[in-house]
């Protein structure tokens, strides 16, 4: 048996966080919140041959 009542919880969210798609679900008294984040691009890797 659980008790019902508010609950409240805060917490950071990253920078990338996609604001819009955020998602909460409840299934068996357990609340699932879903955060997609847009990917971080990964900055571009140029090999440079030294010759000498």
């Amino acid at each position: 048996e659980r008790s019902s009542g508010k609950f409240l919880r805060r917490f950071r969210l990253p920078e990338n966080a996609k604001m819009d798609q955020i998602k909460a679900n409840m299934e068996n008294g357990v609340l699932t919140i879903t955060v997609p984040k847009e990917e971080v691009k990964k900055p571009e890797i140029k090999t440079i041959d030294i010759t000498g």
